[in-house]
């Protein structure tokens, strides 16, 4: 009996194991949207122990990345800007205050409260606002028109404030209640449009009652804003020749990164690759930096990317899941697991992967990247037996909805953790 026992034990664990192998193969040959042909798929898991490739296929083709971007960002910043963040530039002459933007997208944005900057700048009853080594467009390359009104896709500059948003907090449809309060008297009611225009560059509003919705910045935007914070006049400079002696710092960098990373932040993700250029001269340009990592940094990457954004906002990007995971592991070697892990969100417990295989125990550690037709993952898997498995998976040109794709991906996963 004894005996029979231990035999019907074994025989479970062999079927068991016969068809975790099988469901996944399943996934990889035939199994639903694994299955479509139109779909371009690609993924790469490597023991972190043994450097040994446990699955592979497509592995070295290009992908568009989406949001998988910001972990190159987060690569630039950790390398390339300080334990806090330069919040300005500054020199004072005489009675007179003069600064000059950093990229820092922390100042007066809601979420990080008041900082060192607004304490600076309110001792100064006399401010001159310059850019001249500003070179950074205020859109990324290849960046959609459609989404021009979008939260998500607000502009690049030397000095962002309040996140380079307006927020609306009407009580009524046909009521406006902007913060800042600065542009409220920009805006002028449309009917007929169902919205808000700004006549001055075409802009229309939602007609709802809560939105956010980016705005035009330059260096006169930029500097009436900041008067009408401050309370105070502040000029702007154009060409200037003075030099910027000082740098005034401001927050915490870590706790920019892990916002940025696990609420995929685009805004957040733009001005730190902008802020990481001032690690290499004292020139704003996300452009120099891509282009000297990837002289550098991350010449050795498997495949040369190409890489024109910070957020991952732009379909021009292209990577390969062996560079996900490269830049990953690179990374990890770096900080250390833990360091890196506070970075990424983790499935079931919060940002992008909070409802990504929430049944289960937090064994992914990973950022996403996701749009129209892109599903992608990069991070850490911790297996049933301990093992730590880097992976990148990458899907691209589907046409289901993205929470299809998002579900069994998480399924996938799954059953290269029973396996492995």
């Amino acid at each position: 009996m004894k005996k029979l026992s231990i035999f019907v034990f074994l025989t479970i664990i062999f079927y068991s194991c016969v068809s975790t192998k099988r469901n996944l193969d399943n996934y990889l040959n035939e199994g639903k949207v694994y299955g479509d042909k139109q779909r371009h798929f690609g993924y790469l898991f490597i023991d972190t122990e043994s450097g040994d490739t446990l699955l592979a296929s497509n592995a070295n083709k290009y992908f568009v990345p989406a949001s998988t971007t910001k972990l190159f960002t987060l690569y630039a910043s950790l390398n390339y800007i300080g334990d806090s963040l330069k919040g300005l530039q500054y020199t004072l002459k005489s009675d007179t205050l003069f600064i000059r933007g950093t990229g820092d997208p922390t100042f007066l944005h809601p979420s990080f409260g008041q900082n060192a900057t607004l304490d600076f700048l309110k001792k100064h009853p006399k401010i001159i606002l310059s850019e001249e080594n500003n070179f950074q467009n205020s859109y990324g390359k290849g960046w959609m028109w459609d989404d021009a009104l979008e939260y998500y896709q607000a502009e690049i500059n030397s000095l962002p404030l309040y996140g380079n948003l307006i927020r609306n907090s009407g009580t009524t449809d046909s009521a406006l209640n902007l913060n800042p309060r600065f542009f409220q008297n920009w805006y002028t009611k449309k009917g007929s449009l169902g919205g808000f225009l700004r006549d001055e560059n075409l802009q229309t509003l939602p007609s709802k009652l809560k939105w956010e919705v980016p705005f035009k910045t330059n260096l006169q935007t930029s500097a009436d804003l900041l008067s009408d914070t401050l309370g105070v006049t502040v000029g702007t400079e154009h060409g200037s020749n003075i030099a910027f002696e000082n740098i005034l710092l401001s927050v915490p960098k870590d706790t920019v990164l892990r916002k940025m990373m696990i609420e995929s932040d685009n805004m957040l993700a733009e001005q730190l690759l902008l802020q990481s250029s001032l690690g290499l001269s004292d020139t704003l340009s996300s452009e120099k930096m891509i282009t000297y990592l990837l002289s550098n940094d991350l010449r050795d990457l498997p495949q040369k990317p190409r890489w024109v954004d910070g957020s991952g906002l732009s379909r021009y990007n292209l990577f390969s899941a062996a560079d996900l995971t490269f830049v990953l592991e690179k990374m990890r070697n770096q900080v250390g697991l833990d360091q890196l892990i506070y970075y990424l969100p983790a499935n079931g417990v919060n940002g992008t992967l909070k409802t990504f295989s929430s049944s289960v125990e937090p064994f992914i550690f990973a950022k996403s990247g996701s749009m129209s037709g892109v599903y992608n993952l990069g991070g850490y898997l911790r297996a049933s037996s301990g093992r730590l498995i880097l992976f990148a998976v990458m899907n691209n040109n589907f046409t289901f909805p993205v929470s299809k794709i998002r579900n069994e991906t998480a399924e996938f996963l799954q059953l290269v953790r029973e396996k492995y």
